[in-house]
């Protein structure tokens, strides 16, 4: 086993996905959010103080004495943000978004009657690293700092003022929890035999926070939020796509989709869509003629192919 000293300097993205109550990820549609619009992330230590132990004896001497001990109960995170995702702010606080004429997320209410017990939420940020070895490994995309917090709860947007000036937007007061059942994680986040993959080692219950280095890149930045697929479920094989009733659609059909499994699809015009059962297929009118290389996904593992518009 080797090792040697790092560093992290700035950072880069933050990706937060939905957990239910217990902690389990939450697979389907609008499970993660990732964003470069954060300012800070502040992580605050809670602690507890147990009682000191100090009996003298009859004649005023000390006869036992026991130290108080300070023990970590996990932490609490307070997230500046100076772009608004109104989705991402949903996922984190569990106020619902307000959508326009066309249904697109424009902001989001804020209601006392939420509450936050019935779900979580895991947090993942990514700093760069000034190491000057970074990409000594082949394989290697640079080498990042990665923070996780893998089970949070709360998460309110707290005080702002409107003023001569930008206008940030904190989320206050989410805090860890024991007993969270991250394991590995359904993304991949390091280097494996050279291969990006999750987790190497699973994370234990009681785990609060993990801190590593990692060759792998942090993920594109995108608006909204978009679907966690289980990396346990059954890959598809194949994506074939046939004329629909123009020329400038497309039905796809997902070779080895299981019924009622969802599949997601990307349709490489910058559309992409949620199949609950993949076995229905999928349909998409493009915009524009043109080649286009789609991609689709049950489990995390993509298959591709090219689409050439006007279909014959």
């Amino acid at each position: 086993m080797a090792s040697k000293g790092r560093g992290a300097v700035k950072g880069r993205r933050l990706r937060v996905t939905r957990l239910d109550g217990c902690g389990r990820v939450v697979y389907g549609d609008a499970s993660q959010a990732v964003s470069k619009g954060f300012v800070s992330v502040a992580w605050t230590a809670n602690t507890i103080e147990t009682e000191e132990v100090n009996q003298p004896n009859a004649s005023g001497e000390r006869c036992i004495y026991e130290a108080p001990e300070t023990e970590l109960t996990g932490y609490t995170l307070n997230m500046v943000f100076c772009e608004v995702d109104p989705e991402l702010f949903s996922l984190v606080t569990g106020q619902r978004v307000y959508l326009d004429e066309n249904g697109d997320a424009i902001g989001f209410a804020i209601n006392t009657d939420v509450k936050l017990s019935g779900q979580g939420f895991a947090l993942e940020v990514w700093a760069g690293s000034p190491a000057a070895d970074a990409c000594e490994n082949p394989n290697a995309e640079g080498e990042f700092g990665y923070f996780l917090a893998p089970y949070l709860r709360g998460g309110i947007l707290s005080d702002y003022t409107i003023e001569n000036g930008a206008v940030n937007f904190t989320i206050t007061g989410a805090v860890t929890r024991n007993g969270n059942r991250w394991g590995s994680g359904p993304y991949n986040v390091m280097l494996n035999g050279g291969v990006p993959s999750p987790l190497i080692e699973p994370l234990e219950p009681n785990d609060h926070k993990l801190l590593i280095w990692v060759g792998v890149a942090p993920p594109e930045p995108f608006y909204g939020t978009r679907p966690v697929l289980d990396p346990e479920a059954t890959a598809i094989t194949g994506v074939t796509a046939t004329v629909g009733s123009s020329p400038s659609e497309a039905d796809f059909t997902f070779t080895g989709a299981t019924a009622g499994a969802p599949v997601w699809i990307d349709f490489g015009d910058g559309e992409w869509d949620y199949i609950a059962d993949g076995t229905t297929g999928a349909s998409h009118t493009y915009a524009e003629n043109g080649t286009y290389t789609v991609r689709a996904s049950s489990n995390g593992s993509w298959v591709t192919t090219q689409v050439t518009i006007p279909l014959a």
